[in-house]
């Protein structure tokens, strides 16, 4: 009598190779998986128009939703922007900008993206 085997399933959201320094790196990412970039805790008194920029590398076809959230002293988590990666229309790199000019004159403990 054969022996019952199991098999394990493993769906993956996103897997791709991308090009670093000379070499292939290989990404797999699964439903779930999280990340974050913390940034060190900034005051923003006497900033005219604060903002935050940064680089968003996305691929067509990608499944998140990006969120930054701004932390000010008193612990509280805000959502000072929200990018639906799903609408990306090309691969690659883009530059985007957040408007912090709600927490002008306010001490920022992190900015999560």
């Amino acid at each position: 009598m054969p022996h019952p085997t199991t098999t394990a399933v493993v769906l993956v959201w996103a897997n791709y190779d991308e090009e670093y320094a000379g070499q292939t790196i290989s990404y797999t990412i699964q439903p779930g998986d999280e990340t974050s970039v913390n940034l060190p805790k900034v005051t923003l008194s006497g900033a005219v128009r604060p903002k935050l920029f940064f680089d968003l590398y996305s691929l067509v076809g990608n499944e998140a939703v990006l969120k930054v959230l701004a932390q000010t002293p008193d612990g509280v988590d805000h959502l000072v922007a929200q990018y639906d990666l799903t609408q990306t229309s090309k691969n690659g790199w883009e530059r985007k900008l957040v408007d912090l000019s709600a927490f002008y004159r306010r001490a920022l403990y992190h900015c999560e993206v």
